[in-house]
């Protein structure tokens, strides 16, 4: 048999058995994060805690739209959240979860993805999980994190923050698109 004939064949399985495992693949990797990418009425899915919210369609990592987030004069902790044991992730779920941060001229301001773990009566179940900051002037980067849920979390916070270090005045912008939470399935990343 010669190598054009044995590459057609071994292409042709390719394509007869991989699309149906990618498919699979990508329904157990489904979005949990309701409007993530600002594109589909503004920030009505997510509650502002500490920061006012805009989205703009002038700034976008991709599609057409991002939400541009400042924290509320007088306060150095703040962000956009989405309660993800509303959907379903509970204890021993293993989640992984990212977004997308651009930032310009913010020299004592943290941008960050954080994970928190709450039960019922809004007690910690477990350590947040916490993305690597981004601050200055950066382009869009992507910041991510793997945990796995403590047993007894029945509120599971998925925060686009900022923080503030520092006690002074700044005009920078922080800036978040294209969000992301996915329950990893029997180690199917």
């Amino acid at each position: 048999m010669n190598k054009s004939l044995l590459s057609a064949i071994i292409i042709a399985i390719i394509g007869l058995f991989g699309t149906p495992l990618m498919a699979q693949e990508e329904e157990l990797r489904q979005n949990i994060i309701a409007n993530h990418s600002f594109e589909e009425g503004g920030v009505s899915e997510w509650s502002t805690w500490q920061v006012s919210a805009l989205v703009l369609d002038t700034e976008a990592q991709s599609g057409c739209c991002s939400v541009k987030s400042e924290l509320i004069e007088n306060v150095v902790v703040g962000g956009l959240v989405q309660n993800l044991g509303a959907k379903g992730v509970s204890g021993g779920d293993t989640i992984e979860a990212g977004v997308w941060i651009k930032t310009r001229n913010l020299k004592c301001t943290n941008a960050f993805l954080k994970i928190e773990f709450f039960n019922d009566n809004w007690v910690a179940t477990g350590e947040a999980i916490e993305s690597s900051p981004v601050v200055g002037d950066s382009d869009w980067c992507e910041v991510s994190v793997k945990g796995t849920v403590p047993e007894g979390s029945t509120k599971v916070n998925f925060i686009l923050g900022l923080w503030k270090y520092a006690a002074v005045d700044e005009e920078g912008d922080a800036y978040f698109d294209n969000a992301y939470a996915y329950v990893v399935e029997d180690g199917v990343e």
